[in-house]
């Protein structure tokens, strides 16, 4: 016997392609956008990173942006533009305090785990209880350092 599926399910099944095939793209986007090009040299910027810090912050930005992925994450947030949530690059703005990074850090890996409600709209963030404190504290990582750098 065939089942012919509804309305619903085909456009159920829609959605979670777009969802999908948004986050991948992003994916790909801030893996090459959200760290300055290897090939910058001191004559474009005076005061250039060096070739391991910038090789880090590459890798700080892969490995955020897989487990945003891995995570689900971007189903609900968007790099640079606001979605169900806050922008990741909103939340780092406002938590980008050089004087209480350490603390900044934890308190956003917790609120990762955890969840939060209140802070930026009615709508709360569920808990993440599969997300392993050093995942989250990775991820923490990199939406704090999508706060210090600019789309492109």
């Amino acid at each position: 016997m065939r089942v012919i599926p509804s309305y619903l399910t085909i456009l159920a099944y829609m959605l979670i392609a777009s969802v999908v095939s948004t986050a991948l793209a992003e994916v790909n986007r801030v893996g090459t956008t959200a760290a300055a090009p290897a090939s910058a040299s001191a004559t474009s910027a005076p005061f250039a990173a060096p070739d391991s810090a910038q090789n880090e912050n590459q890798d700080l930005a892969r490995v955020g942006a897989a487990l945003a992925t891995r995570h689900h994450c971007l189903a609900c947030h968007h790099v640079y533009a606001q979605r169900v949530g806050p922008s990741l690059t909103s939340v780092g703005n406002r938590y980008a305090d050089p004087d209480s990074l350490a603390a900044t850090r934890e308190y956003l890996a917790k609120t990762i785990r955890e969840g939060g409600r209140g802070k930026w709209s009615a709508v709360p963030m569920p808990a993440q209880p599969q997300v392993s404190e050093l995942e989250a504290l990775t991820l923490a990582d990199w939406v704090l350092s999508l706060g210090r750098s600019k789309p492109q």
